[in-house]
């Protein structure tokens, strides 16, 4: 709250500096506040299922596949409406993301300023597949909003309908953006390597990937890497002088 109402104080007295009213800004030494990350959230596979099962009887098979793909491939909002069909590579299953957009208007960069190349799970893939029926042979994005069909403005109306059908199943309530954080935890708890996670995902920093996730990351290793560590330092038997 208290960034959001020092945003419109720090212009209002920038424009009175300008005008030569006051010398110098009230707010000068006013620092924001640090904004705390927000913890995930994640869905249960159980639950991210029932979800898309929700939408395909009520909101149609577009809207269902969106959000599957949102729940299966971890992509951020404004990377999967800036997504055209010359990024995906069906044959090698890779699917290149180098843009956002954000309100109409693509952004050349992602969120990190860095391209990446996404390996694609299959229920991914299967719905970029799905969608060759409906926009392949449009204008170039691969989603289009289902109800406008023509190219997403931005990734806030999804909210709304993802918000329904959690709503209709009687679910906690999460947003949406918590499907990227589903991604992220159904990969590491099947024991997926974090740091190849954190790739898919387009993060740049491993020790923020780690902060983020260490839960998930200690909750699937149960013992496996420690065992490795034993198997490696355990000590040989050794052979009697002739033994072969």
């Amino acid at each position: 709250m208290r960034n959001n109402v020092l945003i419109p104080c720090r212009k209002v007295f920038e424009y009175a500096i300008d005008d030569k009213l006051i010398s110098s800004s009230p707010c000068e030494r006013v620092k924001n506040a640090t904004v705390q990350p927000e913890e995930p959230e994640p869905f249960e596979l159980d639950e991210a299922n029932d979800i898309i099962a929700n939408l395909r009887e009520q909101a149609g098979d577009a809207w269902a596949d969106y959000l599957e793909f949102a729940f299966f491939a971890g992509l951020r909002a404004s990377e999967q409406i800036a997504l055209r069909w010359e990024d995906y590579d069906a044959k090698a299953g890779l699917l290149h993301v180098e843009r956002a957009r954000v309100w109409a208007k693509d952004k050349p960069t992602t969120k990190t300023h860095r391209p990446r190349n996404v390996e694609l799970l299959d229920r991914a893939k299967a719905v970029i597949e799905r969608q060759r029926a409906r926009t392949r042979l449009g204008r170039g994005a691969i989603f289009w909003h289902p109800d406008l069909h023509r190219a997403f403005n931005d990734e806030q109306v999804r909210r709304r309908v993802f918000g329904a059908a959690v709503a209709r199943l009687g679910l906690r309530h999460r947003p949406a953006k918590q499907t990227r954080h589903t991604f992220a935890t159904l990969c590491l708890m099947a024991g997926a390597n974090p740091a190849w996670v954190a790739k898919q995902m387009g993060h740049t920093s491993t020790k923020m990937f780690f902060e983020t996730y260490s839960r998930w990351i200690e909750g699937a290793d149960k013992g496996l890497e420690k065992g490795k560590v034993e198997a490696a330092i355990r000590p040989k038997i050794a052979r009697k002088r002739g033994q072969k």
